[in-house]
C-alpha cells in the first residue's frame, strides 16, 4: 500500500509538472501571438505613412511641374509676336481712323494727359468754392458777408 501511496504521489507529481509545462507552452504561445499582433500593427503603421509620404511627394512633384509649365516656361511663338504687337501699340503714335480724326498715343503721353486734366478740373472746383470777397470789404481788410 506503501508502494501504491509512492506511485500515485509520483504521478501527481508528474502530472503537475506536465500541467505547468502546458501552462508554460500556452504562456509562451499567447505572449508570441501577443509579439507577432504588435508587430504587425507596427508595420502597418509604418506601410502607412510611407504610402502617405509617398502621395505627398507625388502631389508636390505634379504641382512644380504644372508651375513650371505654365508659368515659367518660354512662351511660344505666337504669344511672344502678340505681346510685341501690343507693346508697340502702346508706345507709338498711330491713325485708328484717320478720316474720323482719331489717333492711338503712347500708354504714357496718355496718362500725363489725363492726371493733367484732372489737376485742372481739381483747381478749378477749388477756385470755385472758395468765397468770394467784395472790392469794398478787400480794400477795408475785412471779409465779405
Amino acid at each position: 500500500m506503501r508502494q501504491t501511496n509512492a506511485s500515485a504521489a509520483i504521478q501527481e507529481d508528474f502530472l503537475d509538472v506536465a500541467l505547468d509545462n502546458e501552462r508554460l507552452i500556452q504562456a509562451r504561445a499567447s505572449w508570441l501571438r501577443m509579439n507577432g499582433l504588435i508587430w504587425t500593427g507596427v508595420a502597418t503603421c509604418l506601410c502607412v505613412l510611407a504610402g502617405l509620404w509617398v502621395v505627398n511627394e507625388i502631389f508636390y512633384w505634379t504641382l512644380r511641374k504644372e508651375i513650371q509649365r505654365k508659368q515659367l516656361a518660354p512662351s511660344n511663338a505666337i504669344l511672344m509676336a502678340t505681346r510685341a504687337h501690343e507693346q508697340n501699340q502702346l508706345i507709338r503714335y498711330q491713325w485708328v481712323k484717320k478720316s474720323d480724326g482719331i489717333l492711338r498715343i503712347p500708354l504714357e503721353r496718355a496718362r500725363g494727359l489725363v492726371v493733367a486734366d484732372y489737376a485742372r478740373a481739381a483747381l478749378a472746383a477749388s477756385a470755385a468754392s472758395a468765397p468770394v470777397l467784395s472790392k469794398d470789404a478787400n480794400a477795408a481788410g475785412g471779409t465779405g458777408p
